[in-house]
């Protein structure tokens, strides 16, 4: 019998547009052996869409609901200014935080 594997959750930002005043990030789970930190860039599923998106917050409390599983962890690692910076712009402009983070991740991912 295979070992039971645990579970860590994790805010992300999707790097779309977010109109409105909806939610700005969403909790996904990731097995706990994998190395994600704050700024890590994902690939996760959105809707019926796998798009890009941006770890915002790690060891988030288990939520009341079910989480989809991140799909990829990419090489690419967003740095604490980068993340600051973004933050700012993304309280001018619509859009939201993830759609102005993507424009911080290399086209080449």
């Amino acid at each position: 019998m295979a070992p039971k594997t645990s579970l860590a959750y994790v805010l992300v930002a999707p790097c779309i547009p977010l109109m409105g005043h909806g939610h700005e990030a969403y909790t996904y789970h990731v097995e706990v052996a994998e190395k994600l930190v704050e700024g890590s860039v994902v690939r996760i599923s959105f809707g019926k869409r796998k798009i890009l998106g941006v770890v915002l917050q790690v060891d988030v409390k288990r939520p009341q609901y079910p989480t989809k599983p991140i799909t990829t962890i990419l090489d690419t690692v967003l740095t604490s200014h980068q993340m600051q910076f973004a933050t700012l712009l993304a309280g001018a402009v619509h859009g939201g935080l993830g759609f102005t983070l993507r424009l911080f991740i290399p086209h080449s991912v």
